[in-house]
């Protein structure tokens, strides 16, 4: 169930405490904005001094006031903002919005001031208290929850229109330009939330009310940070059943990460493990403002699900070259130049002048005007093979871009019509008009096809759970075993990072993936063994499950890296030669020192293949767990063709993940190479995936 949040979107009174009797300060701003908006309720203005502003008896603090509140909007320096913030919990507030800045994004004590304003909160709500505050260091929220009387608590001149669009907004400047652009695009926002520092209230918990609201139908946010992962993962895969979420989530670079730090006083998550629970939940993650608003558009003009289903495109231009252009970025991002039935191409070649391409992309020729882009439109968008079609208009002598403007909008249907006007001065007043009837117009193609792409998300079931293939685990391994060797683990592991590698292959074994023979003799052995004879001794007890040829191997756990330094022996088929390898390992473990009872050498089966991968369990601190494959060898790091994907997950997504990766392809068998049981190697990455449960 949601947060209750119908007193905050919708209050029957609202006290401003930092109202000031000059007009000219950001509370009585606030105030007049509240009023000015059409807010009918009773509004309390709250100043030391008393009087009467706007007309309004003030009230010399929130305990003055002879009434219970509703919302409080705090306005003050942020030195007195948490005796406001106690008087509040006393009063039992329901919401507060603490427009005031000074705390965690400036440093230690303003880190510290805010902690106390979250403790008097959490203990508040231990004593029976409802109080609930947004911000602190915040634009305040505007809302259309109540038609009759929209409130406007923020300090801005003007608040967006009513529409379907629920915003939120973690930079209040980011905020303030994204109502501003609203305004200008005829794109109405239903709630706007700026959330600052996120004291108490969070994102999740906004959305998880507007996903709850049937007039909301596009849910977006600017984020510097996620609040919670587990429940981020969980709701946005609901919510996106339904709605569609929107999410610009910067911080990518380091200097980025600082300027979050300094800006919000959030701690960036790991941008891996970010991304990776962004793409499983099906949120629509986008790059940049310009792609935020585009795609809010175009869900706005023809619903979420048509964009999701786009497959095969058609190109209508007046001009050959960006027609081409186009042609090549419907194939770079996945998409299909329609093929046309042989009815519409044959109407188009009888209705369209001598030279005109009527097979695709449609050339209507650069001399045409309005009426044959009317045309071939209306053909095209009939034709039960085209998904979408996107328009490039280029200005020549007899182009008519404000009229074919109009013959788009006028063409408008259930199937996305994308207009694409390349020009400036000549176009200008073309896509001015577009954006006035609500038509999303763009300047170059690459945007069109950017935008699209971002929206072609899988999101059709919800996100599978530990619990959901427990069983997977319990039937196939015996619990009670890795346990027990998971305890010698925990023992053997002595403070450090890395595990025992002996016990670590046990482990492994226990989970029955297929693993080479293989021994591990303790380096201390070696070392003490008093001549050559000793060592074959060593060598002959141990080796006996295992056979020729070896891969002989320093396994330490203070050694990352066996091959960088030597420490790793191929092709041995010869006991004289393996003699002379673990002397020369011997020699390497006490030149550094690593002669622990975590140090073995270990004498492998040599397993005979041209193709080697990576496999690799991450823990996120936010997100869970991350499985990480592709390209192995000592050239990972090189060929970089790893993918993650986050976990728990399905075979059948863990499959789709590993094909896309290059080494599927050289173990499919290309070029005539060998091929390898792809099916076979999803089994154990999902085995080793299971580790993390």
């Amino acid at each position: 169930m949601a947060q209750n949040l119908e007193k905050l979107f919708a209050p029957e009174n609202i006290a401003v405490v930092g109202a000031s009797h000059d007009e000219t300060k950001l509370g009585t701003l606030i105030l007049k904005n509240i009023i000015d908006n059409g807010f009918k309720g009773d509004v309390y203005p709250v100043n030391v001094k008393g009087g009467k502003i706007l007309g309004l008896n003030a009230y010399k603090d929130l305990l003055s006031i002879p009434h219970n509140i509703d919302l409080a909007v705090i306005v003050i320096p942020a030195k007195y903002v948490l005796e406001a913030v106690i008087q509040a919990t006393e009063k039992n507030v329901k919401f507060l919005i603490v427009i005031s800045a000074g705390f965690k994004e400036t440093g230690k004590e303003g880190a510290r001031l805010e902690q106390e304003i979250k403790n008097t909160l959490i203990q508040a709500r231990k004593d029976g208290k409802v109080t609930r505050l947004i911000g602190v260091n915040c634009l305040g929220i505007t809302s259309y929850k109540n038609l009759d009387e929209p409130l406007n608590a923020t300090f801005l001149a003007n608040m967006p229109g009513n529409g379907k669009v629920a915003f939120v907004s973690q930079s209040g400047a980011f905020g303030a330009a994204a109502i501003d652009w609203a305004l200008g695009s005829n794109l109405g926002f239903r709630h706007f939330v700026s959330i600052g520092n996120k004291t108490d209230l969070n994102e999740l918990d906004f959305f998880e009310y507007f996903d709850e609201d049937p007039e909301v139908e596009i849910i977006a946010a600017y984020l510097e940070n996620i609040s919670d992962g587990e429940r981020f993962l969980d709701l946005d895969s609901r919510i996106t059943l339904k709605k569609p979420l929107i999410l610009i989530l910067p911080g990518e670079s380091k200097t980025a990460q600082k300027a979050i730090s300094s800006h919000t006083g959030s701690l960036v998550s790991d941008r891996q493990g970010l991304e990776l629970a962004v793409k499983k939940t099906g949120a629509i993650r986008v790059e940049n403002i310009r792609q935020l608003f585009n795609t809010m558009l175009l869900i706005n003009s023809y619903g979420y699900d048509r964009f999701r289903e786009l497959r095969n495109l058609m190109i209508v231009t007046n001009a050959g070259g960006p027609g081409v252009l186009t042609t090549d970025l419907i194939e770079k991002y996945g998409y299909n130049l329609a093929k046309l039935s042989d009815k519409t191409v044959k109407t188009l070649e009888e209705a369209l002048p001598f030279g005109a391409n009527a097979h695709g992309p449609i050339d209507v020729l650069g001399d045409a005007r309005a009426d044959r882009y009317k045309v071939a439109l209306e053909n095209v968008l009939k034709d039960k093979n085209v998904d979408a079609t996107i328009v490039i208009l280029t200005p020549q002598v007899t182009t008519e871009p404000v009229k074919t403007a109009e013959t788009i909008v006028n063409v408008q249907q259930h199937k996305p019509v994308l207009p694409v006007f390349i020009g400036g001065r000549r176009v200008k007043h073309a896509l001015t008009y577009l954006k006035s009837q609500g038509v999303t117009g763009f300047s170059h193609p690459d945007d069109v096809l950017e935008v699209i792409s971002k929206m072609r998300v899988d999101n059709t079931k919800l996100l599978p759970t530990w619990a959901d293939i427990a069983h997977v685990y319990n039937e196939q391994f015996d619990l009670q075993a890795l346990k027990q060797i998971a305890y010698k683990m925990k023992r053997h592991k002595g403070g450090k990072e890395r595990l025992d590698p002996k016990v670590t292959d046990e482990f492994l074994r226990a989970m029955k993936l297929p693993l080479p023979p293989s021994i591990f003799i303790p380096i201390k052995s070696f070392v003490e063994a008093q001549n050559d004879n000793k060592v074959y001794e060593l060598l002959k007890q141990g080796t006996k499950a295992v056979n020729m040829p070896w891969a002989i191997k320093l396994a330490s756990s203070s050694v990352l890296h066996a091959t960088d330094i030597k420490g790793v022996y191929l092709n041995i088929k010869k006991k004289e030669q393996a003699l002379k390898v673990i002397k020369n390992i011997v020699k390497l473990v006490k030149r550094n020192n690593w002669t622990n009872n975590s140090t073995y050498i270990q004498i492998q089966e040599q397993v005979d293949v041209d193709v080697e991968m990576f496999v690799g369990l991450k823990q996120d601190k936010q997100f869970g767990h991350i499985l990480a494959f592709g390209w192995g060898g000592i050239y990972t790091e090189l060929i970089k063709d790893i993918k993650s994907i986050l976990l728990p997950e399905t075979k059948h997504a863990l499959k789709q993940r590993f094909l896309e990766t290059n080494v599927s392809k050289i173990l499919k068998g290309a070029r005539g190479k060998k091929s390898y049981d792809i099916d076979m190697i999803v089994d154990v990455l999902y085995q080793i995936g299971l580790l993390a449960y």
